[in-house]
């Protein structure tokens, strides 16, 4: 299956390596295909992606708890079993009975990948598949139809 790729940013790099690794043949396009500014806004996976990367160890801090159901106002008189109940439909979508308070806001070191790493790795991988080209519309998009069988955007809706 041929498949096109709108962005060579991070996204767009991931898709067409999880495309590739699928048995899919791709081509990326992007109006400046400049790596030296494609890491920017990522910093860490929580998978390898098959890279070889390098883990990176870090203090997970947990933010939004407070606030959600709250409408952005910081609530202070809320009980240990609120913030448990809160952060479980937050983060997994149903209320956990099981979770703690020291699980919640004390969570541990954990184990990430190195994204910048993986950008790079990407580019190695991929950046001999960018072509330079500007989609400004919805209709340039449509022009390759005719030759992918796919087309994957990772261009943000407002460029469009």
């Amino acid at each position: 299956m041929r498949i096109a790729i709108l962005g060579a940013g991070p996204s767009g790099m991931c898709a067409a390596h999880a495309a590739s690794q699928c048995g899919h043949e791709v081509t990326i396009y992007d109006k400046s295909p400049d790596r030296s500014r494609r890491n920017s806004g990522i910093y860490y996976l929580h998978r390898d992606c098959d890279l070889k990367l390098d883990k990176v160890w870090f203090k997970q801090a947990i933010f939004g708890v407070h606030k959600g159901i709250y409408k952005g106002e910081l609530a202070y008189n809320i009980s240990e079993e609120q913030i448990c109940k809160e952060y479980s439909k937050k983060v997994y979508g149903k209320v956990l009975k099981d979770i703690s308070i020291k699980e919640v806001l004390y969570n541990e070191e954990d184990v990430a990948f190195n994204a910048n790493q993986a950008v790079n790795r990407l580019w190695d991988l991929y950046g001999h598949k960018v072509a330079e080209v500007e989609i400004r519309n919805v209709s340039d998009v449509y022009s390759l139809f005719g030759y992918f069988d796919k087309v994957i955007s990772t261009i943000p809706a407002n460029i469009l």
